[in-house]
């Protein structure tokens, strides 16, 4: 039996798994898993670091989100006899995820993309007999198909300096148009799976395979898909899972993958991140410094500044090119999203902090904010600034338990300073605050208590090594 991870890679090379079906205890799985939690928490506006699940049922395969519009795509779950929800469609919200629009009713929707030159412009893939790529000019209230029909496509990206160019890739390759979709050239063979168009339109990076069994590669063009250049090969069962680049420098690249596993031959894990600095002439592996990364399928996105990946229970950024990634201290009430693997990742494109990811639970969203520790299911937020003779900056926070949690200030695997924030309520009416500092460096440290917004607040001097306890900080 293939495990959960060899499932997804399946999927993620054979795109008509989403169109005609996955094997029915997959697909009960997934629909199991949105009725248990049907009962979830409202919906609410995305806060720092915590994963909020959108009251949006599934199946869903596909989100994007920009200028106040987030396009959340429904999946076709064939052969399931356990579905209970309508399959397919094309959701639409504008107040955060609050309310939602089927603007595309029927069929499943693989892909969806907006423009980031022009918001307005969107971009979604159905499957289907004659269906492929649609069009959308006012932000997905009305679409129109392309030229591109017949082809199944898993993928969608648009140029980030023009809305007319748009490449599709899936089992039948890669396809690219220059006109907006009016016309459409094929310009690789192979099943794509992963792609990234960095911002040079003429640079673009595919991850690629030649079958179930074969090699995968990441190849690369330099003249907009004229002619390509192997730069990267993967192992016999490696799937290039995704691709992306650092917005402003279109040779610093990072690539995850993971491995398609046949029944029988274990292990089926080995989840791995590789970052280049030279346009995938080189290529390192990366740490991701999680126990769960490798046992998911990892997906990756980039911001001004930041990469993001999401793996089984991770969410990591990297604010460097690629080379180093922490975890985001991350809390989930209500739903444990980290159950399931993600099945597509995505950030606004208008406010790069606000990330949104799909499973087989739902649709959730957070705020992300690497300098943010939230202990208590989210109800403190602490955030700290440190200065030297030299410089300062913004603690990075790393949650240990429930309600303690530990700052970095120069380095994430060295830590600065420990705080504990425990309920004493039933012994004085106060939550109390404790700090153990490991550290004599000048910093302020603040709690929020985000409940009622009071603020508790401790300011330790340059060259002092102490640790403090408040027992009526809220």
């Amino acid at each position: 039996m293939l495990s959960l991870i060899s499932l997804r890679a399946v999927a993620l090379l054979l795109h008509g798994c989403l169109a005609v079906g996955l094997p029915t205890s997959f697909a009960a799985d997934k629909a199991r898993g949105i009725r248990e939690n049907a009962s979830a928490s409202a919906a609410e506006p995305a806060v720092a670091n915590q994963w909020i699940r959108l009251p949006l049922d599934g199946p869903l395969t596909s989100v994007a989100a920009a200028s106040g519009v987030i396009l959340a795509g429904g999946g076709y779950w064939g052969g399931c006899s356990g579905c209970t929800n309508p399959p397919g469609g094309l959701f639409r919200s504008v107040d955060g995820g609050i309310s939602w629009t089927d603007v595309f009713p029927g069929l499943g929707t693989d892909a969806v993309a907006f423009a980031p030159s022009n918001h307005s412009v969107a971009y979604a893939s159905r499957p289907g007999p004659g269906l492929s790529v649609w069009k959308s000019a006012d932000a997905g209230i009305t679409w129109s198909p392309t030229t591109l029909t017949g082809n199944p496509v898993r993928i969608l990206k648009v140029d980030r300096s023009s809305a007319l160019g748009v490449w599709a890739g899936g089992a039948s390759g890669l396809f690219h148009s220059s006109d907006g979709g009016a016309t459409w050239a094929k310009v690789l063979d192979q099943t794509v799976t992963a792609l990234e168009v960095s911002s040079d339109p003429q640079t673009v990076y595919a991850g690629v395979r030649f079958s179930l069994s074969g090699y995968s590669f990441v190849l690369r063009t330099r003249d907009g898909g004229a002619t390509w250049t192997q730069i990267r090969q993967g192992g016999g069962s490696t799937v290039m899972t995704a691709l992306a680049t650092e917005f402003a420098n279109p040779y610093r690249v990072v690539a995850t993958t993971t491995f398609y596993c046949p029944s029988g031959l274990p292990p089926c894990t080995g989840s791995a991140l590789y970052s280049s600095q030279d346009g995938g002439d080189t290529w390192l592996q990366r740490t991701v410094s999680s126990r769960n990364f490798s046992l998911g399928t990892p997906w990756l996105v980039s911001a001004p500044g930041t990469f993001y990946v999401a793996s089984l229970q991770t969410l990591a950024h990297s604010e460097d090119g690629g080379s180093t990634w922490s975890n985001l201290n991350v809390t989930t009430p209500g739903t444990d999203i980290g159950y399931f693997e993600p099945y597509d990742f995505a950030v606004d494109q208008s406010d790069s902090s606000k990330v949104y990811v799909l499973n087989p639970v739902g649709l959730f969203v957070l705020r992300a904010e690497p300098a943010l520790l939230s202990m208590g299911h989210g109800r403190f937020e602490a955030r700290l600034t440190w200065r030297t003779s030299s410089g300062g900056g913004h603690g990075a926070g790393t949650l240990l338990t429930n309600d303690t949690g530990a700052f970095s200030f120069f380095t994430p695997n060295n830590l600065d300073l420990a705080i504990k924030v425990l309920d004493g309520r039933p012994s004085n009416g106060h939550f109390w605050v404790f700090g153990a500092a490991l550290t004599d460096v000048e910093y302020d440290l603040e709690i929020t208590d985000t409940t009622n917004g009071a603020v508790w607040r401790h300011h330790n001097p340059q060259g002092t090594l102490a640790s403090y306890a408040d027992t009526s900080a809220f």
